[in-house]
């Protein structure tokens, strides 16, 4: 099965001519005459480096399928790093409230366990026990006044950029991308090359929108958007880190 590779990814925008205008009715109805199911696009797309695009110096990528992150399921999620990227033991993993408590403490730059407890709605014992876990991770600490301080340099770092890929549906893969940007630095909108080329509202409305649009074909995936890159810094983007990094190989001893 073709994979397209870095230097078949650029950003190309004239290579899809600017379409006569379509009426929502008629644009809808717009079907890939090259693929015939969405999953036949992730293969494609999955054998990109998209995120070198975004990236200088050394790096490394891994391209997920179909990853649970939260309630969202995104087609693809692409993680690159500057070091080698390992799965995650899983008795390193974080659970989805350790992550909700340190992104919180993130947010409000430390704070203190009662306070935590008020803003998350739980009981400061839940607060306590999750927090004991983060600290023996190095991921944050404690001081004896009970002030929370996060410790930002030992949160990895990669870059995150996810994908949803249509045949036809595309403001129903613009809204989802969107959602993607919770916990990723870039999101796309991938559509079989035909679709994009017959629609010239695709390419507005994902610029308007700061997504990224990728056209796929069997010989090519090209970026058509270039996305606006995003900032992420919530339980889900933490969550994801310690699935596709893991934490505990960068926990400082205190």
């Amino acid at each position: 099965m073709h994979r397209a590779h870095l230097n078949r990814v650029q950003k190309n925008s004239a290579a899809i001519a600017p379409p006569e205008r379509q009426t929502s009715r008629k644009s809808s109805s717009i079907r890939s005459t090259e693929f015939r199911f969405e999953d036949q696009l992730l293969p494609l797309i999955s054998g990109t480096s998209l995120n070198f695009r975004w990236c200088d110096g050394i790096h490394t990528t891994r391209a997920f399928q179909k990853m649970r992150v939260g309630r969202i399921i995104p087609d693809i999620v692409f993680v690159t790093h500057n070091e080698e990227l390992l799965p995650p033991a899983r008795a390193n993993y974080l659970t989805f409230f350790e992550c909700a408590v340190m992104a919180e403490a993130l947010h409000i730059n430390g704070g203190s366990e009662e306070g935590l407890a008020a803003r998350l709605f739980t009981q400061p014992r839940r607060i306590s026990n999750a927090l004991q876990a983060l600290a023996k991770r190095g991921l944050i600490s404690i001081s004896e006044s009970g002030a929370i301080a996060v410790n930002k340099a030992a949160l990895p770092n990669p870059l995150i950029t996810s994908v949803e890929a249509k045949l036809v549906r595309w403001t129903d893969a613009i809204e989802q991308a969107k959602a993607y940007l919770r916990f990723s630095h870039a999101a796309f909108v991938a559509l079989p090359y035909d679709v994009i080329l017959r629609n010239s509202e695709i390419q507005k409305r994902c610029s308007s929108e700061g997504i990224g649009l990728l056209s796929v074909s069997r010989a090519d995936v090209i970026i058509v958007v270039d996305p606006v890159i995003n900032a992420p810094s919530s339980c889900e983007w933490l969550w994801l880190l310690g699935r596709s990094i893991g934490f505990a190989h960068r926990a400082p001893k205190y």
